[in-house]
């Protein structure tokens, strides 16, 4: 298996929900209610889905950095790499393509699901493409 520059910078957070009670005060007022509070004024997933997110990006890059070799041979024929998505999607699309780049020595970049939507191919790099469509929820793809 392939090794990359990806390593760990710190040990993961255990509870972002702890960390964020102890150092903010809104979180802390809003983590503290009791769930059946947070739930019925309708943040209770929500919160959590904020709050876990940073130590899942962590444990996804290291799952990937793992499977670089892999990849290479999947996007093998492929010219570039297109992460698409919307809102959050499209900014975590934004925050990885250039270290899949930089990587997977293939170009890619991201374009927004709207982009692709009003203005299809013209939107997107010519050539045979890899086109990964992240969804943090719903059906958006």
């Amino acid at each position: 298996m392939e090794t990359t520059k990806l390593q760990p910078k710190q040990a993961p957070i255990a509870s972002w929900h702890g960390e964020l009670a102890a150092h903010q005060a809104i979180f802390a007022e809003l983590l503290n209610e009791p769930a059946t509070t947070q739930k019925e004024r309708g943040y209770f997933y929500t919160l959590r889905e904020i709050c876990q997110q940073p130590d899942t990006w962590e444990q996804t890059a290291l799952q990937v950095s793992g499977r670089v070799s892999d990849l290479r041979r999947s996007l093998s024929g492929c010219a570039s790499i297109v992460l698409n998505g919307s809102g959050s999607s499209e900014y975590a699309a934004a925050c990885v393509h250039p270290l899949l780049q930089e990587v997977l020595h293939l170009p890619a970049g991201t374009v927004g699901s709207g982009s692709i939507l009003l203005h299809e191919r013209a939107s997107l790099p010519p050539g045979p493409l890899c086109l990964v469509s992240l969804a943090r929820s719903g059906n958006s793809p």
